[in-house]
């Protein structure tokens, strides 16, 4: 598949989201958050938020609490998404993958409520700063996806670092975004 910056997605196309390119990266930037801003603005980019689609219309999302979300509450016109697929996985990969993120909703409660002062340490240069076992959207991606990689991903990336990581990484390639119509 080649990289396609410019398709422009409905929200068709995301609620029946081919299953063969499963999981997905899901970026988010919601416009009208001010929060949303700090973020864009602190770390110099365009996303705020990170998701993985486990399914067509569904998706992963650390939120006050992990949790698996619809679709349909970002295609109401708030936000932005840019779907990244990668297509150098197998099946088996992609299979342990979504298997993976099921895991980690099947969890206890306590045990996937967002890490707040991670966030803080982000905003103040101390990415070591956080509650072992807690995490922040952008967690997910080694948690569900890359468990064991290392390369120039930082260890607590943010939204926007993920964004360029996608771009710079070979088999990463971007399926498409939904922008507010």
């Amino acid at each position: 598949m080649q990289k396609d910056h410019n398709r422009i997605l409905s929200a068709n196309d995301i609620l029946n989201f081919p299953i063969e390119l499963l999981p997905a990266m899901v970026l988010s930037d919601n416009l009208y958050s001010f929060f949303s801003f700090l973020i864009k603005l602190h770390e110099k980019g365009q996303y705020n938020h990170f998701m993985v689609m486990l399914n067509p219309g569904v998706f992963l999302s650390q939120d006050l609490v992990l949790h698996e979300v619809l679709a349909n509450g970002y295609l109401q016109g708030k936000h932005r998404l840019k779907i990244v697929v990668n297509t150098k996985w197998n099946q088996a990969q992609r299979s342990q993958m979504i298997y993976n993120g099921k895991l980690l909703i099947s969890i206890p409660l306590w045990r996937r409520l967002y890490d707040w002062p991670q966030l803080i340490g982000f905003l103040l240069g101390a990415r070591w700063l956080n509650i072992p076992g807690r995490y922040i959207c952008s967690d997910i991606y080694r948690r569900v996806i890359a468990e064991k990689e290392t390369g120039t991903l930082p260890e607590c990336p943010s939204p926007p670092e993920l964004d360029r990581y996608f771009m710079e990484t070979e088999g990463f390639s971007v399926y498409g975004r939904f922008n507010v119509q």
